[in-house]
């Protein structure tokens, strides 16, 4: 067998043409947005329910939560893990057993759900107490996560964010930005959840707290792509820190 190695010159113009045809892509895909879309804020009514507090438990301690796997540049003071699926793995989402947990979610994915998503992120978020209010504890960022080996990237249709566990007597300020200035602003309470459009820089600033409990959300990435993004994408797969990265 013959093998050559693509000259420098040919790997230059594929990766110009590809990331030409990604940030075309993003664009496309960014004018499915309604122009006034920006978040909504949805009360999910567990907190009268037994199901809710465990989960807060069963996700604050679950063992499969370690380093964060996501860009480590806006990341960095969190833990967690990540699954990735597209249609075909949802069944496969919502009956592993490794993550028992979520199938109390299951109700928040289906109502969640939106129509024309064909590929998901699912991101158990865990944040480190910052020192103090001042400090970032999730620098500012859109997601992107989806996984999978074409060149550039493509920004999430929407984003979903269920509050696990939030401080009650604690000052938090901006979770979602668009600067500059901001375009809106989201203070979380525990068993609400946050849908705001894919395209958006978000930031989670610090907060004051006495206490020390962990704050947990969890992140779900809806993708709406071409069918032949979609064929790249993973049926269902679970990512740790010793993974392939997911940036």
């Amino acid at each position: 067998m013959v093998k050559r190695k693509m000259s420098t010159e040919t790997a230059y113009k594929v990766l110009v043409i590809g990331l030409i045809v990604t940030t075309l892509l993003a664009f496309l895909l960014a004018d499915l947005h309604p122009d006034d879309f920006l978040s909504e804020v949805t009360t999910m009514r567990w907190s009268e329910c037994k199901e809710f507090a465990w989960m807060q438990q069963c996700l604050e301690n679950h063992p499969l939560t370690g380093p964060s796997v996501l860009d480590q540049n806006a990341f960095s003071a969190t833990k967690g893990f990540v699954i990735a699926f597209n249609r075909k793995g949802i069944d496969r989402f919502k009956k592993d057993v490794r993550f028992e947990c979520l199938h109390v979610v299951t109700p928040y994915f289906d109502r969640a759900l939106y129509a024309g998503a064909n590929a998901f992120v699912m991101n158990l978020l865990v944040c480190h107490t910052p020192t103090n209010e001042s400090d970032v504890v999730v620098n500012l960022h859109i997601d992107n996560t989806i996984q999978s080996w074409w060149v550039g990237e493509i920004f999430a249709h929407q984003v979903n964010v269920l509050y696990i566990s939030v401080f009650k007597y604690s000052k938090t300020v901006p979770e979602i930005a668009n600067p500059p200035p901001p375009d809106e602003e989201v203070f979380p309470q525990e068993n609400t959840m946050v849908a705001f459009r894919g395209d958006a820089y978000h930031r989670v600033m610090g907060y004051r707290t006495q206490i020390q409990k962990k704050r947990i959300s969890l992140v779900l990435e809806q993708y709406q792509v071409p069918s032949w993004v979609e064929s790249l994408t993973k049926t269902f797969k679970f990512f740790q820190r010793d993974n392939m990265p997911m940036v």
